[in-house]
C-alpha cells in the first residue's frame, strides 16, 4: 500500500463506482495513512 499522493475527494465524484472496502483494509489504509503524514504521537 503507498499513499504517496494522498487527495481529498468528494464523494459525488464516486457515484459511478460499485462496491465498498471491508473494515480490516481501511483500519490498514488508516494505519498507514497515519505513518505515511508522521501523525502517530497525535493519536
Amino acid at each position: 500500500m503507498q499513499l504517496d499522493n494522498i487527495q481529498t475527494v468528494s464523494k459525488v465524484r464516486f457515484v459511478k463506482y460499485h462496491g465498498r472496502l471491508d473494515a480490516p483494509t481501511m483500519q490498514a489504509i488508516g494505519r498507514t495513512a497515519i505513518l505515511a503524514l508522521g501523525l502517530e504521537d497525535a493519536i
